[in-house]
C-alpha cells in the first residue's frame, strides 16, 4: 500500500483490511490506466473505422427505408465525430514533445482547436445519446403497439 498516494485518512470508518484492499485497487486502476493511455490513439482509430463501415452499411439503398437504420446511421456519425477529440489530444501531444519553435499563432490555433474539438465532442456524445433513446422509444411503441393504426412505426416508408 502506497501511504503518499492512499492512506487510513482517506477512508475513515473503515477497518485496516478494506483500506488497504481499496488502496491496492486504487493503485492498480492507476497503473493499468497508465498502461492504457498509451494505445489510446488506436483504441480511437478502430472506433472511428468500425463507426464508419457502420454507417456505410446503415445507408445503402434497402436500409435506408426503415428510420431506425437512419437513427443508427445518425449514432454512428455522432460517435465517429466525438472520437475525433480524442484524435486531436494525441496529435498535439506528439506536436509539444517535438523540438520545435512554436510561434504565437500556433498557440492561438491550438487553443482554438482544442476549444472547438471539447464542443464538438460534448455536442456529439449529448446527441448520440438522445438518438439511442428515440431508437429505444420507437422500438418499444413498435413493439407495445405492433398492429395499431395510430401508430404506423412498424411501416416501412416505401409502402
Amino acid at each position: 500500500m502506497d501511504e503518499s498516494y492512499c492512506g487510513l485518512d482517506d477512508f475513515p470508518g473503515y477497518s485496516n483490511s478494506s483500506v488497504r484492499f481499496f488502496c491496492s485497487f486504487l493503485t492498480w486502476l492507476n497503473e493499468f490506466t497508465d498502461e492504457l493511455s498509451t494505445i489510446n490513439i488506436y483504441i480511437y482509430l478502430a472506433s472511428i473505422l468500425i463507426n464508419l463501415l457502420h454507417f456505410s452499411i446503415l445507408v445503402k439503398k434497402s436500409m435506408r427505408s426503415s428510420s431506425i437504420n437512419l437513427l443508427m446511421a445518425a449514432v454512428a456519425i455522432c460517435d465517429i465525430f466525438s472520437q475525433f477529440n480524442g484524435v486531436f489530444w494525441n496529435v498535439k501531444n506528439y506536436l509539444e514533445a517535438q523540438e520545435s519553435c512554436k510561434t504565437d499563432i500556433y498557440w492561438y490555433s491550438i487553443t482554438l482547436a482544442e476549444n472547438k474539438f471539447l464542443w464538438l465532442q460534448d455536442s456529439m456524445r449529448r446527441y448520440s445519446t438522445w438518438l439511442s433513446f428515440s431508437i429505444a422509444f420507437i422500438r418499444t411503441l413498435v413493439v407495445r403497439y405492433p398492429m395499431s393504426t395510430l401508430s404506423p412505426l412498424c411501416l416501412p416508408s416505401g409502402r
